[in-house]
């Protein structure tokens, strides 16, 4: 139940914004069906209509910018984040991706993965019939998935494997493994690996809200269990909430 309730969270949000752009896109109608007269003065007239557009507009960015969509083209089931790191300047990031199309047809698969360190190169495993595309953008790199071939049938399973390779010579990414949730999904597992040769301390498990970072409503010590010469970290999420982070952080040894 938890799983679709999130959905229909979802679909409660965007009919709330929707509302509040129809209520102010229609606000300039209102006031000149209630004074004709104003459609005589070239100088408000006009300034009205004007004023509708931008308060719509100033509306629409702040909510695509500060509070993003909900995409009913995608739905997530068990998705899993590995950051695993070889030494303190090398490491590798796994993302396993189980997504549902919830439409007949589906001609592309965005995401995101974001780096902080010095260089990231993306590649695309276990996906047949479908070309893959990264475009890199300041610590962020973009990436599509495009079918070449195949047609989405409706609440069709595709799994799919997005991998890096992280350099970070210059020690200056974030010792943080997160994911921000905007579509629905039944489980997260966000996992780090660290090398026993390269210990850690203070490793911490988050979940807040992305637009206050006071506003932690998880927060508990990780421990990690030994695993082929590897400290492994575990964090699992059940119906993870829309709109809020996740994460492993840890602190780095001087």
């Amino acid at each position: 139940m938890g799983f679709f309730r999130r959905v229909l969270e979802g679909l409660f949000i965007n009919v709330i914004w929707l509302i509040i752009q129809t209520v102010i896109a229609s606000a300039a109608i209102i006031v000149i069906a209630v004074r004709p007269d104003i459609r005589q003065n070239l100088i408000v007239y006009p300034l009205l209509i004007f004023a509708a557009e931008i308060i719509v507009f100033v509306i629409w960015y702040f909510r695509r910018r500060y509070y993003p969509t909900f995409n009913w083209d995608i739905i997530h089931g068990k998705n899993t984040y590995t950051l695993t790191y070889y030494n303190r300047e090398h490491a590798a990031y796994e993302k396993k991706i189980e997504a549902i199309a919830m439409r007949k047809t589906l001609d592309v698969i965005q995401g995101e993965c974001r780096w902080t360190g010095d260089s990231c190169g993306l590649s695309v495993k276990e996906v047949d019939d479908f070309s893959f595309e990264s475009v890199k953008a300041g610590d962020m790199t973009e990436y599509t998935v495009r079918p070449t071939a195949m047609i989405f049938k409706p609440y069709r399973h595709l799994n799919y494997t997005i991998e890096a390779e992280l350099s970070d010579n210059s020690h200056t990414a974030e010792p943080s493994n997160f994911i921000y949730i905007i579509r629905p999904a039944k489980k997260i597992t966000l996992i780090l690996k660290m090398p026993e040769s390269v210990p850690v301390h203070n490793v911490r498990y988050l979940a807040r809200t992305k637009y206050g970072e006071e506003n932690v409503f998880i927060k508990k010590k990780g421990k990690g269990v030994t695993e082929n010469g590897y400290d492994m970290y575990t964090f699992r999420i059940t119906n993870p909430k829309l709109f809020c982070e996740y994460e492993i952080s840890w602190d780095w040894y001087a």
